[in-house]
């Protein structure tokens, strides 16, 4: 039953990150099909910079918010209840779960530089990638409009938000395994303790 309790957290972490990515992705390319629908006054009106940061940045908040706020106090609830439980019952195990997690921590640091690190260089040359297209956009947006260019700045932005969103995917699986592996072992140990 464990085994399956932790097959359907990891697939729900995944699919929470899916989901995420999937919002930014549709938010970002919302947000650029938009600009790519503008009269050339709304450029004159609006300060690139802005423009950027509301293509770029902003849609990272609602990411963010999807990912983080249920986590949090879920995790919360979870380490104080069983801290109160084990160290009041148990209070070896609670020593070993000590030593557990830090090893964990160790473990988690040094697969955070071979995984997460590459992913993130991966992230950001994708991430530069949008931004120069969109700031090209923006310098020459007289021309793309006169020239009626814009479905294929808006499909080399696309090109470059998709593999983002794959690439944000892939880390936040990364990201998501680590725990259900965690309590696993973390219950073995529990039960290696009780059989005692």
């Amino acid at each position: 039953i464990f085994s399956f309790k932790i097959l359907f957290v990891l697939a729900r972490d995944i699919l929470i990150g899916y989901a995420s990515a999937r919002v930014l992705y549709d938010v970002r390319k919302q947000v650029m099909e938009t600009y790519g629908g503008a009269h050339y006054q709304f450029y004159l009106d609006n300060k690139q910079g802005t423009l950027l940061y509301n293509s770029l940045a902003a849609p990272s908040a609602v990411h963010t918010i999807l990912l983080s706020g249920s986590r949090i106090l879920a995790s919360f609830f979870k380490v104080v209840t069983i801290t109160v439980v084990l160290v009041s019952i148990l209070p070896l195990a609670a020593l070993a779960f000590l030593v557990l997690g830090v090893a964990y921590y160790g473990g988690i640091h040094v697969l955070s530089k071979r995984v997460s690190f590459i992913l993130g260089e991966k992230r950001a040359k994708a991430r530069t990638e949008q931004t120069v297209i969109i700031n090209e956009f923006f310098s020459g947006f007289h021309q793309i409009l006169t020239f009626r260019a814009i479905k294929s700045w808006l499909g080399r932005f696309d090109r470059e938000n998709r593999r983002d969103r794959t690439l944000l995917v892939q880390n936040q699986a990364w990201q998501a395994t680590p725990r259900p592996v965690m309590e696993f072992f973390s219950l073995a140990l529990l039960l290696s303790f009780l059989s005692i």
